[in-house]
Formats: C-alpha cells, structure tokens, sequence
C-alpha cells in the first residue's frame, strides 16, 4: 500500500471513530483488574455516550456488536439444546469412522480476537472500496458490512492414529480424505436437526474436488486453497432456526489445529503480566450442560460439548 494511501486511510479510520486520536479503545481497560464482563460493559457504554456526543454511527454499531457478545455471555441457555443437537455429528462421526481420534469443543469468539476483526474487516473494507471506487465509501456502506456470523464455533478435529495407516499411505492425504467425507455430510445432518447452511462470501476462493458440488456453495476451503499465513480449515456457517442465531462449525486435522493454534497465525494477545487482572486463571462459570472457562489465552471463552 502507497505510503500516502496508508496515512489517508489512518486518516478516515480516526475520523469514523471520534475526534482525531482521542478514540476508545480496548486497551482503556484491560488494566483495570475488573473481569471480562464487567470490561464489556464499560467499554460497551462508553463508546455508546461518546457516540451519542459526536454523532459517530459507527462508535454505535461498535457499541451494539460487543452487546451481542455480552449477551451470549449473560444469556446462554440456548449452547444446551444446540450443543446436544451438534453432538448428534459426534457420536455419527464415531460410529462411522471408529478408526479416527476426534477431538470437539465449542467456542465463544475472543475479546480481543473478535475487537481485532471489527476493526481490521472496517479498514479492510475502507482500502478494498478506496482502491476499486477511488473514493471512500459512505458510513450506511461500512455498517452494513459488520455482520459476523462467528461468535460462536464448534471445532471438529480428526487425526488418523499411525497404526492405522497402511504401508505406502501418507497419512496426510489420507486425514484429508476423511475430513472432506465428514464435511460432505454435514450439512444435511444437522440441517434435519434445525439448523440452515448459509451459503459463503467466498464463493470464488476455489474448492477441492472432494468437497462434492452440492455443499461447494457452503464452505469456505482454505485446506485446498490455505491463506497466505499457511492457514488451513474447512468452515460453514449455519443459522439456528431454533436458537434464533448463527454459528460456524471449523473441521481440520490436528496438524492443521497445531498450526492454527500455536503456529505462525497472527493473533494478537494480553501480555501475561496483565492476564490476572482481566481474568483470573481458572475461573469458571457454570452454564447450561458444561461449563465456561474464561482462560488466560486471549480471553476466550470454551464450553464443554456435552
């Protein structure tokens, strides 16, 4: 990106998010020592009463889209029914490919994680808009981009066990073949239980031949097709016809867990002398079936799948 370009970018950016340099951000109150929700809330308000005061509609669509991790956080009872129902997958899955180790968990989307996205997929928007319409674009144009579809996620993980592999295999290929197979089925498996595949953004991203055409239009491939940081996941969204919500399943093998959990994935995190003062190590919150803990990586809140 020219130099000249970044700085008028940068410019907008602050312009959309209050008075020059003055903006609220996160880091306001990680130092805080209040706990996770109570950083929410604040933060949360905050942004609400400086949006009210500058008119910025975009500090407000801020505001709102952390209200909805809150609520996920404070109003949960709907992760039992939809839990139990993506677990029917599980115990598919182990009666249909006893060979393979699953591993199944369901997220919350991060703290940071999720500010990390809103802000980066605003000034991404920005530069994209700049650089096909060479002008900026309008703020009713940048709302309507902030929809995010995966607040909550359940991760499917397979590995085949070496014992498993016979002589000349690649134990690679052959995980892959298995994820594609469970990824094939998916999407009519859970849509008898109440949920709907929506179909992806990234339809032109390219799939891998064993994805069959049918459930092609649902998944985004960056197994096939990894991103440039050497990322690779199969996802699909689905809505909740009875929880009334969106959730993303991400399958993978362990290999590629690894990778996108202690690779070279940027993410960005608290440093670890500050972690005890958002959130202390394990602190748990009883909810529904499981449970959530509220961990020292990132902020992110887990929940047991059954």
């Amino acid at each position: 990106m020219p130099k000249y370009l970044a700085k008028e970018l940068w410019h907008i950016f602050c312009i959309l998010w209050g008075a020059g340099f003055n903006m609220i951000t996160l880091n306001d109150y990680l130092y805080s020592g209040n706990t996770v929700l109570k950083i929410l809330h604040q933060y949360s308000n905050d942004l609400r009463n400086g949006a009210k005061e500058t008119r910025n509609s975009i500090d407000l669509a801020h505001s709102n889209f952390l209200i909805q991790i809150i609520e996920l956080l404070e109003h949960n009872d709907f992760l039992t029914s939809q839990s139990q129902r993506i677990k029917e997958f599980y115990k598919f899955m182990t009666r249909e490919y006893p060979f393979l180790a699953f591993t199944f968990k369901g997220r919350i989307k991060s703290l940071i994680r999720a500010e990390e996205k809103f802000n980066g997929y605003i000034l991404e928007y920005i530069y994209g808009y700049y650089k096909k319409n060479g002008k900026f674009p309008t703020e009713a144009e940048i709302k309507s981009k902030l929809n995010f579809r995966d607040l909550i996620a359940y991760r499917i993980v397979i590995s085949m066990p070496v014992c498993h592999i016979k002589k000349g295999e690649n134990r690679r290929e052959v995980e892959e073949k298995y994820l594609y197979e469970i990824a094939n089925v998916l999407p009519e498996f859970l849509e008898e239980r109440g949920f709907t595949a929506e179909i992806t953004k990234y339809t032109e991203d390219g799939h891998s031949e064993l994805l069959h055409e049918q459930v092609r239009p649902y998944y985004h491939d960056s197994v096939a097709f990894p991103r440039s940081s050497g990322y690779q996941s199969l996802h699909i969204i689905f809505y909740d016809n009875l929880a009334r919500c969106f959730t993303e399943v991400q399958l993978r093998t362990k290999d590629m867990d690894d990778f996108a959990e202690i690779g070279a994935v940027p993410i960005i995190r608290i440093p670890r002398e500050c972690v005890h003062m958002v959130c202390t190590a394990g602190q748990v919150v009883t909810c529904c079936d499981g449970i959530f803990f509220l961990g020292i990586d990132c902020l992110t809140t887990y929940f047991h799948v059954g």
